[in-house]
């Protein structure tokens, strides 16, 4: 069958997606898709360690979904599958019997408090808020975080993206910025990988995703924002900043980021400090020039977390 007989039946089958990690560290194409026509590399063909064709919307499949290809191919997938349709196919179907519940949102926000981070829990409140705006204003509406962490900013992201059928990208290198290594005031030891002796909150990140069962809402991006964002052409409506706060990293984000925000979307921005004695400039220095271009307006704020809105198409 080609791909588009095969998603046409995709609707007909009970299928719940699964996380898929995107590794940029790799390979920037996939050797072997789940229509290679090799049976003994088809454990290469199910993995999700490969870098899915950035742009186009990704949907990880279950085994079910993953038997349905090797009927068609004829050869037995082992594990899960990825598969590619479109741009504007992404789509979030819960497996939990509570979504959108107020007790499902409480007990995710419960989570998102507890996890390791540094989001102060008002502001996290006004972040999940924000991103069900978006989530209720377009219809399978897709958010991107930038700067992951231990999952704390994700779980947050995540109850929204549940909630409204959305699905959030949450993109990190898991190596920590600057002002995380050693030596520096928010190093955190016990976050260091032995093996290689730098940090990596990937496996924290991951941990926290399955705890939260946040997996069908939310996929995992690793690897570096502006290599990411290079090759990134989905529509946002919704983008959330929080990486290096340094003038290279944040203006990078900004740069590379802020384009893919559609008209009426929301923009996002942590750690803006209008004094200088409170924090670093960058983050408050990315927000100024979105207010400044006139593309974007101001729609909240709390803490040191900043909310716009774009008013007018990206130049």
């Amino acid at each position: 069958s080609s791909p588009s007989e095969l998603e046409d039946r995709v609707p007909q089958l009970s299928y719940q997606p699964t996380i898929g990690f995107v590794d940029t560290y790799q390979s920037q194409e996939i050797a072997h898709g789940p229509h290679c026509d090799r049976p003994a590399e088809r454990h290469e063909c199910a993995s999700t360690d490969g870098l899915v064709p950035l742009g186009t919307a990704v949907r990880i499949w279950s085994d079910m979904c993953a038997q349905m290809f090797a009927e068609d191919r004829g050869c037995a997938p082992r594990g899960l599958t990825v598969g590619w349709w479109g741009m504007s196919a992404t789509t979030s179907t819960s497996s939990h019997p509570d979504r959108g519940t107020p007790t499902r949102r409480e007990d995710l926000i419960a989570l998102a408090k507890t996890t390791t981070g540094f989001m102060p829990d008002d502001e996290g409140l006004a972040l999940l808020e924000a991103a069900v705006r978006a989530g209720q204003a377009f219809e399978q509406a897709t958010f991107v975080e930038i700067g992951a962490w231990c999952g704390k900013s994700a779980t947050y992201l995540g109850a929204a993206a549940e909630e409204t059928g959305a699905v959030l990208f949450s993109l990190d290198h898991h190596h920590g910025s600057e002002e995380n290594q050693a030596g520096w005031e928010h190093h955190d030891s016990s976050l260091v990988d032995p093996t290689t002796g730098r940090i990596d909150t990937l496996p924290h990140w991951r941990r926290a995703m399955i705890a939260a069962d946040l997996e069908s809402s939310v996929v995992g991006l690793v690897g570096d924002s502006p290599t990411v964002s290079s090759r990134w052409t989905t529509p946002l409506a919704f983008c959330f900043i929080d990486g290096g706060h340094g003038d290279e990293p944040a203006w990078a984000d900004f740069r590379g980021w802020t384009p893919h925000v559609i008209e009426g979307g929301w923009l996002a921005i942590h750690d803006v400090f209008p004094d200088p004695a409170d924090g670093g400039r960058p983050p408050y220095d990315i927000w100024c020039a979105a207010l400044e271009s006139g593309e974007f307006a101001e729609d909240g704020a709390c803490g040191s977390l900043r909310i716009l809105r774009r008013v007018q198409p990206s130049n």
